[in-house]
């Protein structure tokens, strides 16, 4: 199992175990050190900032919710995280889309909420034939905003 996969199944536990789609920040923390004993406190912390900058957690004022359908999500009852897991996903590069709202960031004043609006325009004007990264892709191109070791990246992926 890749380590994306697998950090999908430690985020999507808590929101099932549970039966929500949105919590708290402190109850996901809780649930991954307490409920379930997976991490102390400060790993389950880690755990939930490394989701958020690989844009699988977003936060709306005090609450997290998965940006991923978890339905798509299996979880078994015994599932545990495998004994490196903190190790192998610290090592991973960011995500190809927030690599690419970093630097349209550096180069422009926009905030990610616009950013994404703008990515979320071109897709729809594609009739949504391209997923976020390559309207994301689009929009870094029009601003003149470098990415092409991105594009690369992305089609090896495809």
């Amino acid at each position: 199992m890749g380590e994306l996969e697998e950090l999908k199944k430690v985020i999507s536990t808590p929101f099932e175990r549970k039966g929500k789609d949105k919590m708290g920040r402190r109850a996901f923390v809780f649930a991954l050190a307490l409920d379930l004993n997976w991490f102390s406190l400060e790993e389950a912390k880690k755990v939930l900032e490394v989701s958020k900058k690989k844009d699988l957690l977003s936060e709306e004022g005090e609450k997290v919710f998965p940006n991923f359908s978890m339905e798509n999500v299996d979880v078994s009852l015994s599932f545990q995280p495998n004994g490196d897991f903190l190790g192998k996903i610290k090592k991973q590069k960011d995500s190809i889309m927030s690599q690419i709202i970093e630097r349209i960031q550096k180069e422009e004043d926009l905030t990610k909420k616009n950013i994404i609006s703008r990515a979320n325009e071109i897709q729809s004007q594609m009739e949504k034939m391209i997923d976020t990264e390559i309207a994301l892709m689009i929009f870094a191109k029009d601003l003149g905003v470098k990415v092409d070791d991105l594009v690369n990246e992305k089609i090896s992926q495809i």
